[in-house]
């Protein structure tokens, strides 16, 4: 590097100050590579985690994943093969997988179907990446860079101290949460030991029917403290410390970096399938991964769902007729889980709901200012 560059990119990282700059570090090299601010990448699409309601509280102990799984419409199939394991997904007929997402104030809840009806695969699993800073690169790193290519894809890195991990379960245990930790005077790559042990602690859903019926479900946790958290300042904070973060909020940071890859070994080869990244580097840098947008409560209507309370009525349903206590005649309007007006019923005191599919909804009650859950 000439030394007339080199005092460009110095004062311009005096400039940004304290965010510039960080320097990742991993087994992707970033040298090898095209200069990926010329190169934009054409694969990048959007996942939807919707809105859940006011008073939906998680519980993996009495979840009904299948319910929960049917009542949310966008569904994320895993489908770009990677490694060198043959190629075996159909679609989820015999072999697939893909993934949904809801989330709440407190967590982001990323739910796993993995389908493998043959045993084809000795290894099963997901890793989830994410950065939650920031969407895309690092602007600060991209910016300090220079004419340099090599620093110019390194602000693509997905770093710890922004929120950027690679969440890893795998074979019925989160044993991963690691990233590029770049602020530190030695780099490097490892796992953020305070996220990890917050991973494995939450109240994660787990369905192992593999052997039973070819299926493995599964409900990740990600916690908005330091799962989903990043550093105040990114390049003086510790990573182990929680009084220097900041904690995730939809409301401030409504699209992120995302992407999850399955895991699907086959002996000492890997089958494994990305969402949306054409290539295996995703985990390490934002320019491959997705994106996932937190969408609000569906205002449109004359229900939001994220105003449902609990009532002292209460709704249940019954040889698909759903019923309601402590009231008589009623004007009810029913909603899915995502706000959408399913059906509506006038001076009733029961309603058919066989035609709707497996699920949660929220029935509101005219004139009554009530809103209350139940579950077909």
């Amino acid at each position: 590097m000439k030394k007339s560059t080199l005092i460009l990119i110095m004062l311009t990282m005096f400039s940004l100050g304290s965010f510039a700059q960080l320097v990742p570090i991993g087994w992707f090299s970033f040298g090898d590579q095209p200069d990926f601010a010329d190169n934009p990448y054409e694969w990048k699409d959007t996942a939807i985690a919707v809105m859940a309601p006011e008073e939906w509280d998680w519980d993996a102990a009495t979840l009904d994943f299948d319910a929960l799984w049917e009542s949310i419409e966008d569904e994320y199939e895993m489908t770009n093969h990677a490694k060198d394991g043959d190629d075996l997904f159909d679609g989820g007929t015999t072999a697939g997988s893909s993934c949904k997402l809801i989330y709440d104030e407190n967590a982001l809840y990323v739910l796993l179907q993995f389908t493998d009806l043959f045993g084809q695969f000795t290894d099963h699993g997901w890793e989830v990446a994410i950065q939650t800073f920031t969407p895309d690169r690092y602007e600060p790193d991209f910016t300090a860079a220079g004419d340099d290519v090599t620093l110019r894809n390194q602000s693509y890195a997905r770093y710890c101290e922004l929120g950027g991990k690679k969440i890893r379960f795998q074979n019925g245990q989160i044993d991963e949460c690691n990233g590029s930790f770049g602020a530190a005077e030695t780099p490097t790559w490892g796992n953020v030991g305070i996220a990890l042990e917050q991973l494995v602690l939450a109240d994660n859903y787990l369905d192992d029917q593999l052997a039973a019926s070819g299926v493995l479900k599964v409900g990740l946790v990600l916690e908005y403290t330091v799962v989903m958290g990043y550093l105040t300042d990114p390049m003086a904070g510790d990573l182990e410390n929680i009084a220097d973060y900041t904690a995730f909020d939809p409301a401030e940071k409504p699209v992120i970096s995302f992407d999850v890859k399955s895991i699907g070994n086959t002996g000492e080869n890997q089958s494994h399938y990305w969402w949306n990244a054409h290539q295996d580097e995703a985990y390490i840098c934002t320019y491959y991964c997705g994106l996932m947008k937190f969408e609000p409560a569906d205002t449109g209507g004359a229900t939001v769902v994220s105003d449902v309370v609990q009532a002292d009525i209460r709704a249940y349903v019954s040889n698909d007729i759903l019923r309601f206590t402590n009231t008589e005649r009623i004007d009810v309007d029913i909603y899915s889980i995502t706000g959408q007006l399913m059906k509506s019923a006038r001076n009733v005191t029961q309603v058919n709901v066989g035609d709707l599919k497996r699920g949660i909804y929220i029935a509101q009650l005219r004139g009554m200012s009530k809103a209350v859950k139940f579950m077909k």
